[in-house]
């Protein structure tokens, strides 16, 4: 119903998809670039249809200008619909390496009350659209959950 539409909509006008590009540059940057890259250069930010990498070095920042057309096309084969259309490099050299950050550690799961099941029903009950509650509530549940 109005929810179907609205998502959608909500998703574009929040640029959330750029924010979704992101994550899934990050999260596959080791299999895009290689493992010798990553360790020197990780993606930073994406601005205007163009990713920014931070470098650590000199050296690997000139090696990765040499590299940008390749990366470019796995990043976007990557992303298939929305393109990026350029990389630039910037150097960070305190950049901390991949392998000696921690990973963060999710907590242990909160387990949920008889009375935040029912405020969650009772906040999604006006939702007309059984498939939109339902998934409204999963998605409150796992969040109270977690958090």
């Amino acid at each position: 119903m109005w929810t179907r539409s609205l998502l959608p909509r909500l998703f574009t006008s929040r640029q959330w998809h750029l924010h979704w590009d992101f994550h899934v540059i990050c999260r596959c940057w080791g299999e895009i670039a290689g493992p010798e890259i990553a360790a020197h250069a990780r993606p930073n930010i994406i601005r205007h249809r163009t990713l920014w990498i931070a470098v650590d070095d000199s050296a690997w920042l000139h090696h990765l200008q040499l590299l940008k057309p390749q990366l470019l096309k796995r990043i976007n084969d990557l992303l298939q619909d929305r393109q990026l259309e350029d990389m630039r490099f910037v150097m960070q050299p305190d950049l901390p390496d991949l392998q000696e950050e921690a990973v963060p550690t999710q907590p242990p799961a909160q387990p949920i009350t008889a009375e935040t099941q029912r405020r969650i029903r009772e906040l999604t009950a006006s939702l007309a659209d059984d498939d939109a509650r339902h998934a409204l509530q999963r998605l409150w549940l796992r969040f109270r959950q977690n958090s």
